[in-house]
């Protein structure tokens, strides 16, 4: 079914999240991350029992500001994970930002230097183990965890990666568990799949492996993880 019968889209608006109804239920908070470092964190129940072809309001933007990428959040232990195109990252208590309405925008999760931007939000829990870096040229390593530290919000935070070229860029920083086995690198023409065992486990300050041949036309674009034992 086209989407566009669904739901009513302003001029602009895309999708940037589809979570199954029956496991939202099940969580506490969601959690919203922006292109310009604002992250926001509100109670679950205020997005429940909506049924508007136009939905609610989930947040608030600055102008030029976009939203990156949501996450649910059930454990009060859980941690949120901030990654930068330039290769900054945080590691913060999720409890350090406190629960605040829907339309509403939020506060300063991370700092961004000049032509910076938050590329990827995502929830650590006490099962993650590695942070799994991909650069746009196609170079890629795993990290332990335990080689980020938690953090204050609203600093630049810790390097994830180097880059072999100035012209190269972060494209992916991906929480792993013990459970995951392979990812789907994606360039502009082409896919490739990879065993996580194959990728060098390394520290945060390192440029890592070339997984994937690249060049100035095809580029590494996202990454995902697949299959889990």
């Amino acid at each position: 079914i086209y989407i566009n019968q669904l739901l009513d889209f302003k001029n602009g608006e895309y999708i940037t999240n589809i979570l199954p109804y029956e496991k939202v239920k099940t969580y506490k908070y969601v959690i919203f991350a922006t292109k310009n470092g604002t992250v926001k964190k509100t109670k679950i129940d205020e997005y429940l029992g909506n049924s508007k072809k136009t939905g609610l309001i989930a947040l608030k933007m600055r102008e030029g500001d976009s939203l990156v990428s949501i996450q649910l959040i059930k454990d009060e232990d859980d941690k949120v994970f901030l990654a930068t195109k330039k290769g900054n990252s945080l590691l913060l208590n999720q409890t350090d930002f406190s629960p605040i309405g829907r339309n509403t925008i939020g506060v300063k999760g991370i700092s961004l230097s000049e032509n910076d931007e938050l590329i990827s939000m995502q929830v650590a829990s006490n099962n993650t183990i590695e942070v799994l870096s991909i650069t746009a040229q196609g170079y890629g390593k795993r990290t332990r965890i335990e080689e980020y530290p938690l953090c204050n919000r609203a600093i630049k935070g810790n390097l994830v990666c180097k880059y072999k070229e100035d012209n190269d860029f972060l494209v992916s920083a991906l929480l792993l568990t013990n459970r995951d086995k392979q990812i789907l690198i994606n360039t502009k023409l082409s896919s490739l799949k990879i065993d996580l065992n194959a990728i060098p486990l390394q520290g945060r300050n390192t440029i890592g492996l070339s997984l994937i041949k690249t060049n100035e036309n095809n580029s590494v674009i996202n990454s995902i993880l697949l299959e889990k034992s």
